[in-house]
């Protein structure tokens, strides 16, 4: 999460490690206006990012995956409280977790994780990482008023439609 993509040109010695290591780079570009310093600090990501990069995550076969932003952690850190959203965790708890990991939490912060709303297709089950709701029964993950499963008639391949 980063204004401009890395290539071999902005970034050389980057580009020829994630090439040695055959890592696939994803770029989430970011609004390189939004002021990033102080207690009125911008949101440089929408839900819209947030929500490309959940869905991106949950698919085993794109993991391991680590996520980075350009600002020390805040963008990081909201990605990762609107993930923890998604696994039902309580806001004081992501809010604890949040300013374990950033510098602080603002205002802004806290609206954009609370106001966090999103609608978005997770991969079945055989294609989900197996430790999103680890230890949950499928009946809670099912039945809570947030997720539906999708219209699909085959319950192999339905996927869930969250909706935080």
């Amino acid at each position: 999460m980063i204004p401009e993509p890395v290539t071999p040109e902005s970034d050389p010695q980057m580009s020829e490690f994630l090439k040695e290591q055959n890592i696939r780079l994803i770029h989430i570009e970011i609004n390189k206006d939004t002021k990033d310093k102080g207690k009125k600090r911008g949101i440089a990501i929408d839900p819209s990012q947030v929500i490309q990069i959940l869905e991106f995550i949950l698919h085993a076969n794109n993991n391991p995956t680590l996520i980075c932003c350009n600002n020390g952690g805040q963008l990081t850190s909201l990605v990762i409280a609107c993930f923890r959203k998604l696994q039902f965790w309580s806001s004081v708890s992501i809010f604890n977790e949040f300013v374990n990991y950033s510098t602080m939490i603002n205002h802004n912060d806290r609206l954009f994780i609370e106001n966090f709303k999103a609608k978005f297709r997770l991969p079945n089950q055989k294609e989900r990482v197996p430790w999103i709701w680890n230890g949950m029964s499928a009946n809670i993950i099912e039945n809570h008023f947030s997720i539906t499963l999708s219209d699909d008639k085959d319950k192999d391949k339905a996927a869930i439609t969250a909706q935080l």
